[in-house]
């Protein structure tokens, strides 16, 4: 009835569920909220993307990406996570059905030489794999950062990212007005980095 979808990976007992379903369920008939919070920035808030999504707030700011838990209860302690790349953040991705996961992806240009009279620039791009309660890298994966490079007809790449289950799906689109290549579509096994399936959709 409230179109929501059982959790497979959650432990809590089935009681504590129907709980926690019925108490959601009440405050959306009611729009009753039991406390506020006020929560500091410590930090110039410079951010070109903001995200706000289930139970997450934060911005990603050229080469670094801040971010909270938002609290479920006043008494709940906030402490703002940093993570800093060495390249421009373009997405970051929290991901909530995997266990604490936060993707942030990166991407850098660079200018190729293998024709000396016409030179290409390709974009190297990176996921990295951080643990969503700490900022850290994540400690179930083999390796902390995922990286390939786009085809070299992509002249502005745009990505898209998502997260389910074991897989994390990337899409590829250029951004050009005339004469687009075909998007890249490629998904990965996040805890072992291996490339499982990569194929061109129009």
């Amino acid at each position: 009835m409230s179109g929501l979808v059982d959790n497979p990976r959650c432990d809590l007992p089935v009681a504590e569920r129907l709980s926690l379903l019925l108490a959601r369920e009440r405050r959306w008939e009611e729009l009753g909220f039991d406390f506020h919070k006020v929560i500091d920035v410590t930090f110039p808030l410079k951010s070109s993307t903001v995200t706000l999504s289930a139970g997450i707030f934060g911005g990603v700011a050229m080469k670094e990406c801040r971010y909270m838990q938002i609290p479920s209860a006043a008494t709940e302690k906030v402490k703002w996570e940093e993570i800093h790349t060495e390249q421009t953040i373009i997405i970051d991705v929290p991901c909530f059905y995997e266990p604490d996961l936060h993707q942030t992806l990166c991407s850098q240009p660079r200018t190729v030489y293998t024709n000396a009279a016409k030179p290409h620039t390709l974009h190297d791009v990176r996921v990295h794999l951080n643990q969503l309660s700490t900022g850290e890298p994540h400690p179930d994966v083999r390796w902390a950062t995922i990286s390939f490079e786009t085809r070299e007809e992509f002249k502005k790449p745009k990505v898209f990212m998502r997260c389910a289950g074991d897989n994390m799906v990337l899409v590829l689109q250029d951004r050009g007005k005339r004469n687009k290549p075909n998007d890249q579509v490629l998904v990965y096994e996040w805890r072992t980095g291996e490339l499982k399936l990569s194929f061109s959709a129009p």
